[in-house]
């Protein structure tokens, strides 16, 4: 085992893993597709339509219903994220009990959010997703609904934001016990969980891009004082970890914030699709710390030279693609 021990095998190792992460996250969308309707007359309803852009291209996915109607585009406009049509859709029947599918939908990696506003003042929203194209409009709304979708978008959306994981990792690397870790994990969860909802409620309004640069360079703080730990030096974050985690807990609130704001909230249900999508955030959250202090726990027992690899190595891989990101990040400026 001593190759591992060899400073240039390692850096070249974590190297080939940076390159095939950076890889593989350029090539996943994480944001769903959003589809609003409303009805905006007995039988006549108002589509807002919106799909993201990925790798430079709009996805090709349209919805449509089971039952006929007479459908019309009523305008088109682009951003630099996303492409956005509305239509008006006309049939002599309520699409209450009918099916609604996503053409094309089974040939992406993305979901489509379904928010369905009735002129009853019923309301209700649900997924749509790759491995099953299509969904049945219920003919009663309830409650449970928003919580189950806005839940799964919580959990997903930890899941699957790989810089927020990240910064989880770093705070992993530079606390020894669990105490201080439950500490530390806590108040960043009440940070973001603070101005998540501040921002998702309109009373704070911020700029993406610089909250997605600052959330880079996080990363990259952590990375670096994960390094300086290992190598045995201190500072106020190697001490005071949990001051650091709500600083920038604020700040990936903020980010959290404006992908529920790509997203969409039922306006007729906001409370709770705040609520469970930050629990879902937080579900999503304990289960990737429960996941990786197993994985330390196993690696300690069974291989300790592993343990010894993946603590040397991931602040390289932290910092690189912490960089990565920032430089990507501010260049779109």
């Amino acid at each position: 085992m001593k190759w591992w021990t060899n400073s240039i095998v390692n850096k070249v190792f974590f190297l080939g893993i940076i390159i095939c992460i950076c890889s593989s996250l350029s090539a996943h969308e994480i944001r769903p597709a959003f589809l609003r309707i409303s009805e905006s007359s007995n039988n006549s309803y108002h589509l807002f339509w919106k799909v993201p852009m990925t790798q430079g291209k709009y996805i090709n996915i349209l919805p449509e219903f089971e039952i006929q109607g007479e459908w019309t585009q009523i305008d088109e406009r682009s951003t630099e994220e996303a492409l956005i049509r509305e239509y008006s859709f006309t049939t002599n029947r309520s699409i209450k009990g009918s099916s609604i599918k996503i053409q094309n939908l089974e040939k992406t990696l993305i979901d489509v959010l379904v928010q369905v506003d009735f002129d009853d003042k019923s309301t209700y929203s649900f997924m749509v997703q790759p491995t099953k194209p299509f969904a049945f409009v219920p003919e009663d709304s309830g409650l449970w609904q928003t919580i189950s979708t806005y839940f799964h978008l919580g959990v997903e959306h930890i899941w699957l934001g790989y810089d927020h994981l990240l910064f989880v990792v770093g705070l992993f690397l530079l606390i020894p016990g669990i105490g201080p870790l439950i500490k530390t994990i806590t108040s960043f969860t009440i940070a973001h969980s603070i101005t998540l909802a501040l921002a998702s409620l309109g009373f704070i309004k911020v700029s993406s891009g610089p909250v997605e640069a600052i959330i880079a360079l996080s990363i990259v703080l952590l990375a670096l004082e994960a390094y300086n730990y290992q190598k045995g030096k201190t500072s106020l974050t190697i001490q005071y970890p949990w001051i650091v985690a709500f600083l920038f807990g604020l700040i990936h609130g903020l980010g959290f914030a404006g992908a529920l704001s790509e997203i969409g909230l039922p306006q007729k249900s906001i409370p709770s699709a705040l609520l469970f999508f930050n629990v879902g955030v937080e579900a999503g959250q304990i289960l990737f710390v429960i996941a990786l202090w197993s994985l330390f726990a196993i690696l300690k027992k069974f291989l300790p030279y592993g343990l010894k690899v993946m603590r040397i190595g991931l602040p390289y891989v932290l910092g690189s693609l912490g960089m990565f990101w920032l430089i990507e990040r501010v260049s779109g400026f």
